[in-house]
């Protein structure tokens, strides 16, 4: 729906509905009127208005009723056309799945098993903040292995691996398949047939080892039940400007850093006193850390370019971002906005008279969309900024491969929770029309509903006969409280 018919749209369900509420509310108004009259003018003669006229309080059960369900149908309403605006406007995506790498490692005094491809489970990995936020500035291939004892809703060990932050294979102990997760791995599967069975080889060791990995992490915190997880992450990154390269092999339990591997010094870094064992063994093992460091650096920067080759229509494509300028109210920030966008090596910043701002903004992380597109927010805050000085600023978008996306800051471009526009005039939108109206009723039907609960209050007691007098002749039993008192569970 294009934008010019969706405020078309907007005008016609807002002026509906502030019609409706003005009709209902002057409905109210006359209604509660009549009654406070007819109440009055009882009260003058002294009469019981519930006795002498008992339908005299109709028309106020009637009030209660169409509040009620105009209530209903108004949030309804309201709901419904709030989701198609919020989802034409401000649209949004929600973060992807995650990678996995290969390698293994047994955890024993005894042994330390060659490196193996493996990748790791995304749900569970962001669940235990392994991973860290932001976005890469470089082509990333990374494997995710993990581990898990006392989770029976979780395969013990599952296994992706993802390029770009795109996974593209999986395992898990369940099935115990590697299975390519994206249609440009069947060409890699065509140029090397026995692929998958090798990495399904792999990948079984890889489980073998991770089972007695989780248990001899256990045992170094003296734990024995409970649900607990290991995980391990290796991979590497690759600048296509200047080649560099760098590797990452660490290790993490129970979501909390473990072991690292430090490229530069081939010695291992023990955050925990729990893993300063194996860190200690390793550090011996010279020749394998040189191994490694070999793999991350060289052989898994070959692999990556030949998965970049093999995905370029998905993994190397371009995607222009939809930039909007965003404000919630008049005193909040305005947010530039862009979505959509692939890859994620995204630059968006506010400038003033061309020079970019560092005060007066905050920055947000680049997130995945459902899409496989990115988003990102940068605010700028205009607080101490008058409106005639808004044409200085504007918000810039830059995205390689394309020119840079300038948006001027213009009230006009400004979507907000309130109108078309934040400062000046625009549609407005149905919600604080809606909002207001409808509080008013909402108020008017509690003070009628309350009045007319307070006057059968004051009717009741004046009915009400005297301490002492016999009841039983209508009531054997006696006349009961409304509310018993609650009986002594001791009793």
């Amino acid at each position: 729906m294009s934008t010019g018919i969706l405020y078309i749209y907007m005008y016609i369900i807002n002026s509906i509905l502030c019609i409706y509420f003005i009709f209902l509310f002057c409905v109210c108004v006359c209604v509660c009127v009549c009654v406070c009259v007819c109440v009055c003018v009882f009260n003058l003669l002294n009469t019981d208005v519930y006795s002498a006229f008992p339908e005299a309080l109709l028309p106020v059960r009637l009030l209660a009723t169409l509040i009620c369900t105009s209530t209903v149908v108004v949030v309804h309403l309201v709901t419904n056309d709030a989701i198609a605006y919020l989802n034409s406007h401000w649209s949004s995506g929600s973060p992807s799945s995650l990678p996995s790498s290969p390698a293994g490692s047994d955890l024993q005094e005894t042994s330390r098993p060659s490196s193996t491809l493996s990748m790791g489970a995304l749900g569970l990995l962001l669940l235990l903040g392994l991973l860290s936020g932001g976005s890469a500035v470089i082509h990333s291939l990374r494997y995710f292995d993990t581990g898990s004892s006392g989770l029976s809703s979780f395969p013990e060990f599952v296994s992706v691996g993802m390029v770009d932050e795109v996974q593209f294979v999986h395992y898990d102990s369940v099935s115990e398949r590697a299975v390519p997760k994206q249609a440009w791995m069947d060409q890699l599967t065509r140029d090397r047939p026995d692929y998958w069975e090798r990495e399904t080889d792999r990948e079984l060791r890889n489980q073998q080892v991770f089972k007695v990995d989780v248990e001899t992490v256990k045992k170094r915190f003296n734990q024995t039940g409970g649900a607990h997880v290991f995980q391990w992450m290796s991979g590497c990154d690759w600048d296509d400007e200047d080649d560099t390269t760098d590797g990452h092999d660490q290790y993490a339990y129970d979501g909390e850093d473990f072991l690292a591997l430090d490229l530069k010094t081939l010695t291992w870094v023990a955050p925990v006193r729990q893993a300063v064992p194996t860190k200690l063994r390793w550090d011996q093992q010279r020749a394998y850390n040189q191994h490694r460091k070999n793999y991350l650096t060289k052989e898994c920067v070959d692999w990556l370019k030949k998965y970049l080759a093999y995905g370029k229509s998905t993994l190397q494509r371009t995607e222009r971002p939809v930039v909007s300028l965003l404000q919630r109210s008049p005193s909040s920030p305005v947010v530039c906005h862009a979505t959509g966008f692939y890859p994620d090596r995204v630059v968006v910043f506010w400038r003033r008279d061309g020079q970019e701002l560092h005060e007066q903004v905050d920055p947000g992380e680049v997130l995945p969309n459902h899409d496989g597109t990115f988003q990102v927010s940068v605010d700028l805050d205009l607080t101490a900024v008058p409106q005639e000085d808004w044409g200085r600023y504007e918000c810039v978008v830059q995205l390689k491969g394309i020119e840079d996306i300038p948006t001027p800051l213009d009230p006009a471009l400004i979507r907000t929770n309130w109108g078309k526009t934040g400062r000046d005039g625009g549609l407005p939108g149905p919600f604080p029309i809606a909002g207001s109206v409808a509080g008013a009723l909402l108020l008017v039907g509690a003070l009628v509903l309350a009045g007319v609960c307070w006057y059968r209050k004051r009717n009741d007691s004046a009915k009400r006969p005297a301490a002492g007098s016999d009841t039983s002749s209508e009531n054997p039993e006696g006349q009961k409280h409304l509310l018993a008192p609650t009986p002594d569970p001791k009793s």
